[in-house]
């Protein structure tokens, strides 16, 4: 099962790519000023809102190996656009993308994981994988 290492490489592209440089890239490459590239930031993290709900349902209707697929499918569409925002709209649909994913990995893997243990041990292995992510 590689899930964990699934879970690693997300924790690796999330939080040290799009989340640390997603202001200062709108800042020092288009000049936004820091209020817009905070309202587009805060755009994404609204949606982010409905992200686990989201994503645990796609799993479970499409089954974890297409669900991750999917999320990981919608991830790479949102870091593309970030790359090549040449245009604002680009941007625009970069947060979109990438605000209606930041818990669909964990979510994924989590439940992914949760269905080889059985009830008793889901806690545990939802444990257990979550760290290799850090």
């Amino acid at each position: 099962m590689a899930c964990g290492p699934l879970y690693f490489a997300y924790g690796l592209s999330y939080i040290i790519i799009y989340v640390t440089f997603f202001s200062a890239y709108l800042e020092t490459t288009f000049n936004w000023s820091k209020e817009v590239a905070g309202g587009l930031w805060s755009l994404v993290r609204l949606l982010s809102i409905v992200s686990s709900i989201l994503w645990g349902w796609a799993s479970d209707v499409l089954g974890r190996r297409y669900g991750m697929a999917l999320a990981y499918s919608v991830l790479a569409l949102s870091y593309l656009l970030y790359a090549l925002a040449l245009l604002p709209y680009r941007l625009y649909a970069s947060a979109v993308a990438f605000g209606l994913t930041p818990s669909s990995i964990p979510t994924v893997a989590i439940v992914t994981v949760a269905d080889y243990v059985g009830p008793e041990l889901r806690s545990a292995a939802g444990g257990f994988v979550t760290p290799s992510s850090a």
